[in-house]
Formats: structure tokens, C-alpha cells, sequence
């Protein structure tokens, strides 16, 4: 293992949460997160990382030869795919400079859940907001079908539990419920008083109609049934009647476990709901989720592009298309793959010829024509994530000691030798 620095107020990139409080212990090589520990920064935090080379047709090489083997690949192509997109701004940035050199698509792993939420705020907009503000202000919080814990294990201790107040002497009282399948973990959301969330439970296929009927009653529009998807509407008329007494409500979700047909409904449906609970009270969405600096590529690709994925540059301009430039449809339309996952070892995708993997050490037995290991993010290089709330950038820290270059430093050098011949 390599040494570990002591260290403390480190951002964790193991969840978009990017929680900055992780406390690094070089005598016991582990975590410590406040007053409990979070199981995604300690296995994050004290991963043991396999020595990595590069390699060309799985033989070692130079980086400089794994470089110009990469840039050889490239030019030859006809069409590239770049996909996986696992990295940190910085990296993002240099492989859309070399995305528009080569005229190669760009989809992140993770797309197909954050398209669900992309195509909404395109076609309708949403209110939403950012942690802190849910932390200082939001009294009733709504879940929509979403395990909270697994993807953000210290949502609920972080964000509603603990802190101090800015505005008055104390955090408000919460007031949580749940709407989706009986196999949602609430624990979390009992309260330090012991209090206990609702839980209005019904088939995740459902969530969408369920929300459908509760933004018809926040409108006060009449119902001819007495249930819907197995939850009384007297249940949720008592719900709009707490949402619209609120002084701030606020309901969340995580695109990636709503993995049903037409999720995009599902999230439409909630953000018409905070829509109109706004015309007579303050409510807000709050997109959870990220990983594998999904949120971050999304980000730097808008701000470069105009789009957040699923993009390529042709014919002198950005093209975009959600539906027909997804990983899965082009494996049969691209002849090279350049897959990135620097912030764990995904592995990429099989059935494209040529295919050079750059990422976490411990792709090095993924096959490929040419593999490069690179530093990774937040653990043995510097670099920025955007958090889940996509309003605050935070900085990652090089905790631990490594010879290896990062991601935008061998897309750079791929970029010039691409260029050179």
C-alpha cells in the first residue's frame, strides 16, 4: 500500500454527498467520519491499489509507447466512442479537447439513469435545491421511491440530523415520508428523538401514477377513486394537506433506482408537484445520486458544449442526442473505444475491436489493445467534483503517494502525438 498521509477536512468522492469532514489515520491506514463511520469512505479511503503498468496487446510498455499506440488507434478509427467518462473536471475537460479532434462520441456510464433526470429539466425546467438549504430550512421531506442510504449512507446524519443553525437557534423539526416499495430502507430516517418516517408503500411501477394524483389533489382537483396503486387517497390527501402547510418541503429522489419504463414521468410528476405547491407555500426538488463524477462531467460538458452527454463534434459543431448516441446503441456503429473510469475499476464494455481502457490501477486485467493506469482522483491526485446539488464545487485531495500521471496528462500527450502525425 502506499503511504497515507495524515490529513483531515478531506472531500470524499465515493458518493456526490463529496462529504469534506473525512479524517484520514496513517497508524491504523483508515477512516474516521465524525462521529460514525460511512462504509463508502472507508472502503473509498483504505483500498489497497495493485502496482499497474502500462500495456500494449497485454505486454508492458513505456507510457510514451502506451501514448503513441493510443494516438495510432485514434487515428485510424473511423469512429470512436469515448465512454465511461469516470473522472474528475480536469479530466473531463482535456477528453472533450480531444473528443473534438478526433470527432469522437462522449457518453458517461451512469447516463442512462441521469437522462431520466436531464430530459425533464430540458422539456419542463424544476425548482430545486441544494443541500444546505435543505439542511437550514426544509420541514417535510418526501422520498420518492429511492434507497437514500445505500447510494448516500450519511444523508440523513449529515444533512438533517446534525449541524448548526444559521437562521434561528435550532434545525427545523423533520417531518419524513416515503412513497414507494415496502423493501425501502427507513432506519436512517428515524429521527434522534425517535421519531419515525411514513412510509406509503406501492410497486415502484406505480410511483409515477401515485405522483400523479398527488400533485391532481395539491391543485385541488376531484377524484373518482378511493385508492390508487394500493394507497388510499385519504392518505394522500392528508399528504398534500402537510406539503402545502409546510413552511419548506422538499422532495427527492434518485434517478437510478427509478429503473422502470418512462421513469422520466415519474420525475416530471414530481416536479409539477413542487410547482404547485410553490403557488401558495415554498417547496423545492432534490436530485440525489451521483458517481463516478457523473455529476461533474455533466457539468464541464454543458458549460464547453452546451450539453451535458451523449454528444459528438462534427461538421464543425456539437451534436446532442439522448436517445441515439448512448453506449449501447453505438457498440455496433464504433470500431474504437476509449473507456475511462478513474474513480473505481468499472470495467468497460465488450464487442468494440480496438479499445484502449485508461483509468484505476485495477483495470489493468480488463482486455484491450492498450491500457494505461493513471492516478486516481481524490486519493492520489488533487483535482474538483461538483456535489449532487450541482451549486458547490468542492477540491479533492492527494492523500496518498504515487509515481502514476493523471487522466488529463496522458489525454494531453494523446492529444499532441494525435496531432503530430
Amino acid at each position: 500500500m502506499h503511504s497515507l498521509h495524515a490529513q483531515s477536512g478531506i472531500t470524499c468522492p465515493a458518493c456526490g454527498l463529496l462529504c469534506d469532514d473525512i479524517q484520514i489515520s496513517p497508524q491504523t491506514a483508515g477512516v474516521e467520519v465524525e462521529a460514525q463511520s460511512c462504509p463508502k469512505a472507508i472502503q473509498f479511503f483504505s483500498q489497497s491499489i495493485p502496482n499497474a503498468t502500462p500495456t500494449i496487446q497485454g505486454k508492458p510498455s513505456t507510457l510514451q509507447q502506451a501514448i503513441q499506440a493510443s494516438a495510432t488507434i485514434l487515428q485510424q478509427s473511423q469512429q470512436a466512442l469515448f465512454a465511461g467518462l469516470g473522472t474528475d473536471v480536469g479530466g473531463i475537460r482535456a477528453l472533450l479537447s480531444l473528443a473534438e479532434k478526433t470527432h469522437a462520441y462522449l457518453d458517461h456510464m451512469h447516463s442512462e439513469a441521469g437522462i431520466r433526470n436531464i430530459k425533464v429539466l430540458q422539456n419542463h425546467g424544476w425548482q430545486s435545491t441544494t443541500l444546505t438549504e435543505v439542511k437550514q430550512r426544509a420541514d417535510v421531506l418526501l422520498v420518492i421511491a429511492s434507497d437514500i442510504v445505500s447510494h448516500h449512507p450519511r444523508f440523513f446524519q449529515r444533512i438533517l440530523w446534525r449541524g448548526e443553525a444559521l437562521f434561528g437557534d435550532h434545525l427545523p423539526e423533520r417531518e419524513i415520508i416515503f412513497i414507494g416499495p415496502q423493501a425501502l430502507n427507513t432506519s436512517a430516517a428515524i429521527s434522534p428523538s425517535g421519531k419515525t418516517p411514513q412510509h406509503l408503500v406501492c410497486d415502484l411501477e406505480d410511483c409515477a401514477e401515485v405522483m400523479a394524483v398527488l400533485n391532481a389533489l395539491i391543485q385541488q382537483q376531484p377524484l373518482q377513486v378511493a385508492t390508487v396503486a394500493g394507497i388510499a387517497v385519504t392518505q394522500l390527501q392528508d399528504l398534500a394537506k402537510r406539503l402545502q402547510a409546510a413552511q419548506y418541503s422538499v422532495i427527492t429522489w434518485l434517478a437510478k433506482d427509478l429503473h422502470v419504463a418512462h421513469a422520466d414521468l415519474c420525475v416530471q410528476n414530481i416536479v409539477q408537484c413542487v410547482a404547485s405547491l410553490n403557488k401558495t407555500t415554498r417547496s423545492s426538488a432534490l436530485p440525489l445520486g451521483g458517481s463516478d463524477g457523473d455529476y461533474s462531467v455533466y457539468q464541464a460538458s454543458t458549460w464547453t458544449t452546451g450539453y451535458p452527454t451523449r454528444l459528438r463534434f462534427h461538421a464543425g459543431a456539437y451534436q446532442y442526442d439522448p436517445y441515439h448516441f448512448s453506449t449501447q446503441q453505438l457498440m455496433s456503429e464504433c470500431d474504437s473505444l476509449l473507456w475511462i473510469s478513474c474513480l473505481s475499476p468499472q470495467p468497460a464494455p465488450e464487442g468494440i475491436p480496438a479499445r484502449i481502457i485508461i483509468g484505476h490501477p485495477a483495470l489493468a486485467q480488463q482486455p484491450g489493445e492498450v491500457f494505461i493506469p493513471v492516478a486516481i482522483p481524490g486519493l492520489q491526485q488533487a483535482g474538483t467534483l461538483f456535489r449532487v446539488d450541482s451549486s458547490v464545487s468542492l477540491p479533492l485531495h492527494q492523500v496518498r503517494d504515487t509515481d502514476l500521471p493523471n487522466l488529463a496528462q496522458v489525454i494531453q500527450q494523446i492529444e499532441e502525438a494525435y496531432r503530430a502525425d
